[in-house]
């Protein structure tokens, strides 16, 4: 390894233990599959993703064990693209699509990539997989060389977009900023996700009401606005805000009459509709974004509302809280502080 840091002896360690007593395909000891892909590695961060990038996935220990153990975010960000998730999210889709959504979603991330480059290498070589039966060589090698192909497509594409958003193109900027919003890129950046969003609909999404999962009409972005303003990373905005919206990537489907997310369950699709585009409004009026003039009076009308839809009328209900603070932030931070002031409601 060409770095040796208290971090990356952590990292070892952990890997070490967790991969204990395991083997691979040609029995040899699990642990030398990390090692020899740390190797490979140039940075801490390369180096301890490389470590432990099959550790939730092959062993007890989670992503909470490694937060605790004080991992930076940029290392779990990568871990948690390269961690295959086979739960019931994705119950509508085969496997074989279902590792090609994998595949596309480490493509965004260049610390997962550089990772998983050098996994799917090792995984292909010959020497590791001397003692298999033919075919089942063959049928590695042919996996492993398709992904390596979608995973080289996707840093292409991944490249493209990133220029497109560059030269303000709305489609790319949304995309991005849904990166962004999941955490594709790195850490979770809501902020740089909500800039992105509104410029997107500045400069002018399609305004089509249809939702399916690859829409980029202005109401999807919408949804993610709400999403960003309901639920803050930082600890501002209450958690119990908006329980209902969506908090993990939406499972890609295969069969068009099931609902594509089943995390939003629990409030009609319709009432997600409304109060999306509503929060959408608020911060048009409270900005001046859309064409619209700067009306906090009106942005307060919408959030009030809301309010009424969340809390039963309730004005001390969480929602009504939240949503105020919202306001207050907003004035805050388009240095309106001293010109406008919230009503007492």
């Amino acid at each position: 390894m060409k770095l040796y840091t208290p971090m990356i002896n952590l990292a070892l360690k952990i890997a070490y233990n967790a991969h204990s007593g395991q083997f691979d395909k040609n029995g040899t000891p699990y642990i030398y599959h990390p090692a020899y892909l740390a190797a490979q590695m140039d940075t801490e961060d390369e180096i301890i993703t490389a470590l432990l990038h099959d550790v939730v996935e092959d062993t007890p220990l989670t992503f909470a064990d490694l937060e605790r153990e004080g991992f930076p975010q940029t290392v779990l960000s990568a871990l948690r693209l390269l961690t295959r998730d086979e739960s019931k999210r994705y119950k509508y889709i085969s496997k074989e699509k279902l590792y090609d959504y994998y595949i596309d979603r480490i493509a965004d991330n260049p610390l997962a990539t550089r990772v998983k480059y050098a996994d799917l290498r090792h995984n292909n070589d010959r020497s590791r997989n001397g003692t298999l039966p033919q075919h089942d060589a063959a049928r590695y090698k042919e996996k492993y060389d398709r992904a390596l192909r979608r995973l080289e497509q996707g840093v292409a594409e991944r490249e493209e977009l990133l220029g497109k958003a560059a030269d303000g193109d709305p489609w790319a900027l949304f995309r991005v900023a849904v990166r962004f919003y999941w955490g594709n890129y790195g850490p979770r950046d809501r902020r740089k996700a909500f800039d992105l969003f509104s410029r997107a609909m500045v400069i002018g999404l399609p305004k089509d009401r249809k939702y399916v999962s690859d829409d980029h009409s202005e109401l999807h972005a919408a949804y993610f606005l709400a999403a960003i303003l309901l639920r803050d990373d930082a600890g501002v905005l209450s958690e119990r805000a908006a329980p209902f919206w969506f908090e993990e990537p939406p499972a890609p489907y295969e069969d068009s009459d099931k609902e594509w997310n089943d995390n939003w369950d629990e409030v009609s699709y319709k009432q997600r509709e409304q109060i999306s585009l509503q929060i959408a409004e608020i911060f048009k009026y409270i900005t001046g974004r859309g064409g619209v003039l700067r009306d906090l009076a009106k942005a307060e009308d919408i959030a009030q509302s809301i309010v009424l839809k969340l809390s039963f009328g309730d004005r001390e209900h969480q929602p009504a809280i939240t949503l105020r603070t919202l306001l207050q932030a907003a004035i805050d931070e388009y240095n309106l502080n001293g010109k406008i002031t919230l009503r007492d409601w």
